[in-house]
């Protein structure tokens, strides 16, 4: 007795329908997974605007962009958190601090300034949220609603000189001029890179340009110390 076998047209067939199955197995899993991410997605801007966007006005990795871009760059200890806020115009909470100007890199700040800082995470971008009795180099704007300074939302315009609340202002001021990241900005001032939006808005508070030259004079040289003692 002849053994049946598979005609090449059921073989046809059943190699279709196998490949069919998989490609819509395949479909609905990537389907169903896209589907989740965008309803993560739209859950995490309800709770947060700003989820998922990390743009930025400039690139604040470029220290000449970032020292253009800033109002007031200083070092300064964290003395009091304040309440939150809620901005008027944007709707987004800031966090509020009391903090002690103890050197400036850009502007004339003194005494005790009210800084603010967007309360919105959006991962490793972000600058860290400050905590009291830190000292910090700040890179900030004026926020002339609320007569305060808002530090910049990138990582890059914050960064801790030390935690230790035990310290003198003399010793906090010591390690500033010591540190790396204040020679890197002292050394971008000079040649620092405006933002397009401020020079048409009349808004380049502090820039290097409208000091006396006495003073680009002076400001220049020492960058230009700082650059060969790096060398």
């Amino acid at each position: 007795m002849k053994q049946k076998g598979f005609t090449p047209i059921s073989m046809a067939v059943m190699v279709t329908a196998i490949f069919l199955t998989a490609g819509v197995g395949d479909w609905y899993f990537v389907h169903k997974n896209k589907m989740a991410q965008e309803q993560s997605e739209r859950a995490a801007k309800r709770t947060n605007p700003l989820a998922g966007t990390v743009s930025f006005a400039t690139d604040f990795t470029n220290n000449e962009k970032l020292v253009g871009a800033s109002h007031n760059i200083f070092v300064g200890k964290v003395t009091r958190m304040r309440e939150k806020i809620i901005d008027s115009g944007s709707g987004f909470s800031y966090f509020q601090f009391d903090v002690r100007v103890l050197l400036n890199i850009k502007g004339g700040l003194e005494g005790t300034v009210l800084v603010g800082q967007l309360d919105i995470s959006r991962g490793n971008l972000i600058s860290p949220v400050l905590r009291v009795d830190s000292t910090y180099v700040l890179a900030t704007r004026e926020h002339k609603e609320y007569n305060s300074h808002t530090v910049g939302e990138h990582v890059a315009s914050v960064k801790l000189i030390s935690a230790d609340s035990k310290l003198s202002d003399s010793i906090l001021i010591n390690l500033a001029e010591k540190n790396s990241r204040v020679r890197e900005l002292r050394i971008a001032y000079p040649d620092e890179i405006l933002l397009r939006a401020d020079i048409s808005h009349n808004n380049t508070v502090n820039s290097f340009i409208s000091l006396p030259q006495a003073k680009q004079d002076r400001l220049r040289a020492e960058a230009e110390r700082l650059k060969e003692w790096w060398r």
